[in-house]
């Protein structure tokens, strides 16, 4: 494989493996801090909230997953832990970015 299909076909992986991030977050990880932050009361608020907020942000996520892919050629050029930081820095930052826009269009 030539060194610029490998740059495409990291890439996209690298959007894919973001939306996947953003998704986890948003189905697993930010209910659960919901609800032990006692955001909420119950699990089921906590996840119904989040989840409905997941799921009003998911063309905004896909907009980010798209740009996140971009970053991809600088990140393959780091070590391991750095490529993890950026990593988990971009899907945290992406879905605060795209539930602070679904929040607000909401009202």
């Amino acid at each position: 494989m030539s060194p610029q299909t490998r740059i495409y076909v990291g890439s996209a992986l690298y959007g894919l493996l973001v939306l996947a991030g953003i998704a986890l977050t948003g189905f697993v990880v930010a209910p659960a801090l919901g609800t032990a932050t006692g955001l909420f009361a119950i699990d089921t608020e906590s996840a119904a909230f989040f989840s409905w907020l997941t799921l009003k942000g998911s063309p905004y996520w896909g907009g980010l997953g798209v740009a996140s892919a971009g970053l991809y050629g600088h990140l393959a050029r780091r070590s391991p832990g750095v490529r993890i930081a950026a990593y988990a820095a971009n899907v945290a930052l992406a879905w605060l970015i795209g539930a602070g826009i679904a929040f607000y269009d909401l009202g």
